[in-house]
Order: structure tokens, then sequence, then C-alpha cells
């Protein structure tokens, strides 16, 4: 009999549509499943067959990881970065939406061959990104600050499906420098923006320029790492 189940959490919920579990993290009714929503992402589906459902949303954080590993009878641990989800006697790569059985088996997983191949890509990409990184100098930090007519326009409005295109054709640009900027949490994304130019000038490349830039674009390039 496995703790964490479809009839756990109704009876958690005593008839209600949501309650709260965890810090940010909810209980949610739904007609033929019951989620556990971290944050926006339902990162647990308990379904009303009896199987546990595993969804990351993109989000490969510690956080994601504890609470699939707090609210399933999945033993949820990482290793190089890649997430391995332990269920009944075998431990399986994990895959966004993969399937907990309660007869132990699990679908919707990757093959070993498929993961290795999965590790090669992400290799290469991060072997890309680091050349990208590594390749803008003091003058481009100055030329792309000043210049940011030809920025790209999906940049512009945050969206990150541009990105492995910007490393291959090795587009750097000053709104990229301001979205990782922002997106590594400075309060004043401008004024880390002026201290980056200010160090160029001084012939520099600032940290918090590359390690933002890293961060930032990391999580978009690989697939099913850990990203925080």
């Amino acid at each position: 009999m496995f703790t964490y189940s479809w009839f756990w959490a109704d009876t958690r919920l005593k008839g209600r549509d949501s309650i709260v579990v965890a810090n940010n993290t909810r209980l949610i009714r739904h007609d033929d499943y019951i989620g556990l929503r971290l944050h926006a992402t339902e990162v647990v589906k308990y379904h009303r067959d009896g199987t546990v459902s595993l969804h990351s949303g993109g989000w490969r954080t510690a956080t994601t990881k504890e609470r699939m590993h707090r609210f399933t009878d999945a033993w949820v641990s990482q290793i190089k970065g890649e997430w391995f989800v332990r269920w009944g006697s075998e431990e399986h790569p994990f895959a966004d939406g993969m399937v907990l059985h309660p007869d132990g088996s699990v679908s919707g997983t990757m093959t070993p061959t498929e993961l290795d191949e999965r590790r090669a890509e992400n290799a290469a990409a991060t072997r890309a990104l680091t050349r990208f990184i590594k390749g803008i100098t003091p003058e481009r930090i100055i030329t792309a600050f000043d210049n940011t007519g030809g920025d790209c326009l999906l940049c512009r409005f945050g969206d990150t499906s541009c990105l492995a295109l910007h490393v291959e054709e090795d587009y750097f640009h000053a709104t990229l420098a301001y979205q990782a900027i922002a997106a590594k949490g400075y309060p004043n994304p401008s004024l880390i923006m002026a201290m980056i130019r200010n160090s160029a000038e001084r012939g520099t490349v600032d940290r918090m320029l590359t390690d933002s830039l890293r961060r930032y674009m990391k999580p978009h390039m690989v697939q099913g790492v850990a990203t925080r």
C-alpha cells in the first residue's frame, strides 16, 4: 500500500477544492486527478486509477525535486545534474510526464540509449555556451551596449526560444545581457548594466555579466538536467 496516492490527496482535501500543504505548495482538486501545485506548476498528479505522474514544467529546481520526493513514495535523487526516480526495485531517468504505476512499473521514462544521447547533446551545448561567453570581450560589450537598434525582438519580450540560435551565430547583444541580469535577481538591472559597461571601458569583462548569462542561457540549451 502506497502512502501518497489519489486516496491520500482526497483525504487531505476533506471535500475542499484546495489546501496548502507546504510553502508555495497546494493540493488542487480536478475532475480526474488531484494536483500538487508548486507555484504555477503541478509537479505531481495523483490519478484516480492509482497512478502518479511527475512534471517539472521546465523548473528542474531543488525545490521541485524535494516536493516530488516528499509527496510521493518515489525516491528522487540527483547525480551529476541528472534526476533519477527510484520506484519499486528500479531506478529510472526522470522524464516530464513519467507515470509511476501501483505495481512498481514506470512508463514514459527514457531508455539508457536515449539518456546517453541526451547527455552527449547536453555536453556539446554546454561547450558551445562556454565558447560563446568566453568570446565576449570588453570591446564587444561596449559596441553592443551602445548599439541596441538591432537587438533580437524575441529577447526584448523575454522569449527564450532564440537563445541556442544566438550561441550558434555568436550573436551577443545588450538586450540579452539585460534579460540575463534581470533573471539573476539583481534589484536594479540598469545599474548593473552601467557597472558592466564601466568595467569594459577599463578593459575587463565583469563576472556579473558572464555568470548571469550562463545561469540564464544554460537551462534553455540543455535538456532534462537540474538548473538551480
